[in-house]
């Protein structure tokens, strides 16, 4: 399914696979996808998960809401740090900070845990807007989603 929302004032297209739209069916809290660009001694992306929703997320659907976080990671260079869920504050983003949010996040739900991933790729994207040609899903043993029914 695929659903269309603005984040920081930018269309972004948001790719749920059936196996996370079911997921989110049975849940009875609401879910925050937490988009993060990370900066620090390098660039990195990450979509974290959490049952903290933040006041000014995106709502997708009663279940699922999205934000956006430009953060920074000055304390540890260490990829493991970031994947651990290290604390990060905001990083100063000068200008408006739509210019960094990506084009397309994908969401899905594998062995019962949410896994995300985003890209920037506004072809990609242009191509999402007029029904065509979905985009390959970045990440290990990810697939593209077909549309189902609702999408």
């Amino acid at each position: 399914m695929i659903v269309w929302i603005s984040l920081e004032g930018k269309a972004v297209a948001v790719q749920l696979s059936r196996a996370a739209v079911k997921a989110l069916k049975r849940r009875d809290t609401p879910l925050l996808a937490e988009i993060h660009l990370i900066f620090g001694c390098m660039v990195a992306k990450r979509v974290w998960f959490t049952e903290k929703l933040r006041p000014g997320a995106t709502v997708l659907s009663p279940g699922l809401s999205l934000c956006f976080r430009p953060v920074r990671y000055a304390s540890s260079c260490r990829i493991d740090g970031v994947d651990k869920g290290e604390a990060s504050p905001d990083y100063p983003v000068v200008g408006p900070r739509g210019r960094f949010v990506p084009d397309i996040v994908f969401i899905d739900f594998r062995s019962g845990e949410w896994v995300g991933d985003f890209t920037y790729d506004r072809a990609a994207a242009a191509r999402l807007m007029q029904g065509r040609d979905l985009p390959c899903l970045p990440g290990p043993g990810l697939v593209p989603m077909a549309r189902d029914a609702t999408g």
